[in-house]
């Protein structure tokens, strides 16, 4: 195993030679927000890393931007001023819908996921608390008796879990899982409820803002989806927010500055991953290119199946303008064809990506903003990628690691090996 690890650090010695260091602001004080903000929710693998490094901010908040950007993905109530993520699988919207209590209304009822015979379903309440008259030391008991009083015609048969918690921002969380019988009279106000009797899982969630603003969600479900489209119902609290909030699509046809600046600030310093390639700005129907597809009315480069043992190659990808490149498909092929079919394959790509991915990023972002740099790192790393075209005759562990350490060898005789020789023999003449 050792030699697979020399192969892993001379690899990336190699490829550190080739290109110069680099650093970059983020956030760029000079930057438009907006720039982040586009590719933060169009490049899938940009969010991974900003959600990686800062899990506890927003994207909005990082950059300075005065509004949460939402997607068409999301329920936008203009009076009570917030949205949430519609749940997936939806049936149906019914704003203003009535619940089991006859002449009580929800803000909004979502109709989702269920069965064959059943949807099912979540309300969203609001009422304003007085903050003075709430027991902020016991909020499960002051909210107690939620389950039961959520329908006066349910006969509440256990709590299967409550929990309780506070968010950095002072909201308290209160959710509790319970079994109920729902029983109806036969002059109940809804004809499909009338003289039935079915047992549902029900679960509520109250969110308590410190101004006394309360919003409660009422998730309804037989048995057999129930533990479905909890998850379903649970994604789409995490995403409710109340305050002030922007399209996308409105800032993503505004005129976006893409050429940051580097110089000396306090902001903190952090590199950046460039995926190779800019979001198109919506149009009606947008001519995708090849590579390719169309999302939501921006055209998105086609995302190949990475595996969980590294992600696509930033450099390659930033020099050859695509992840559909030649050049960059034989790099994956050769990674998940040769490489991660086999042990000391496996182990080399492990100890690579480490190193190889806490610089590529620098490197890739650096070659998007300055054209010269990338024509230097395409002749310098062309040569490289040759040779490793011998590596698709490695079928075997032996082979890996034979055919691994001679296109090392070779690779060390043309990038240190001849300017070596060619720099002794000009001191020699002179």
């Amino acid at each position: 195993m050792k030699s697979v690890f020399i192969i892993a650090i001379v690899a990336v010695a190699m490829i550190g030679m080739m290109v110069p260091s680099v650093s970059a602001i983020f956030p760029d004080p000079d930057k438009d927000p907006k720039d982040y903000l586009i590719r933060y929710y169009t490049e899938p693998k940009y969010q991974e890393w900003f959600d990686s490094n800062f899990p506890n901010e927003s994207i909005e908040d990082k950059v300075g931007y005065p509004y949460k950007i939402i997607t068409d993905e999301y329920y936008v109530n203009s009076l009570f001023d917030f949205v949430i993520k519609k749940p997936t699988n939806l049936n149906k919207i019914q704003n203003s819908q009535f619940t089991v209590y006859e002449g009580e209304r929800s803000l909004v009822g979502f109709e989702f996921g269920g069965n064959d015979e059943w949807w099912s379903n979540f309300n969203i309440h609001y009422q304003q608390r007085n903050f003075e008259d709430i027991y902020y030391d016991d909020l499960l008991y002051y909210y107690s008796s939620y389950p039961s009083d959520s329908n006066p015609f349910a006969q509440q048969l256990k709590v299967t879990d409550q929990s309780v918690k506070q968010n950095d921002d002072g909201r308290y969380e209160v959710r509790y899982d319970f079994v109920v019988i729902d029983s109806y009279p036969e002059d109940h106000f809804d004809d499909n409820l009338k003289g039935t009797t079915t047992e549902n899982k029900n679960l509520i969630v109250v969110l308590l803002y410190p101004n006394g603003d309360e919003y409660e969600f009422i998730l309804s479900s037989h048995d057999d989806s129930f533990y479905k489209d909890v998850q379903i119902f649970n994604e789409s609290i995490d995403s409710f927010y109340v305050g002030k909030t922007q399209n996308l699509s409105d800032i993503i046809n505004t005129n976006i500055s893409n050429t940051p600046t580097f110089e000396k600030s306090n902001v903190q310093i952090i590199s950046e991953p460039v995926m190779g390639f800019t979001p198109e700005p919506i149009v009606s129907k947008p001519n995708c290119g090849s590579g390719t597809k169309l999302v939501n009315g921006i055209c998105e480069v086609i995302q190949t199946t990475e595996t969980s043992e590294g992600g696509g190659c930033l450099i390659a990808t930033a020099t050859y303008g695509s992840e559909m490149s030649p050049q960059v498909q034989q790099l994956r092929e050769l990674r998940d064809n040769q490489l991660l079919n086999t042990e000391s394959g496996t182990a080399f790509m492990s100890t690579f990506n480490d190193v190889y991915y806490s610089f590529s990023p620098i490197i890739a972002d650096y070659e998007r903003e300055n054209p010269y740099f990338k024509e230097a790192v395409k002749i310098a790393i062309t040569p490289m990628i040759s040779t490793l075209s011998l590596m698709e005759n490695a079928n075997s562990e032996s082979e890996v690691l034979s055919i691994g350490i001679s296109v090392i060898m070779l690779n060390l005789g043309m990038y240190l090996g001849v300017p070596a020789v060619v720099i002794v023999g000009i001191k020699r003449k002179f």
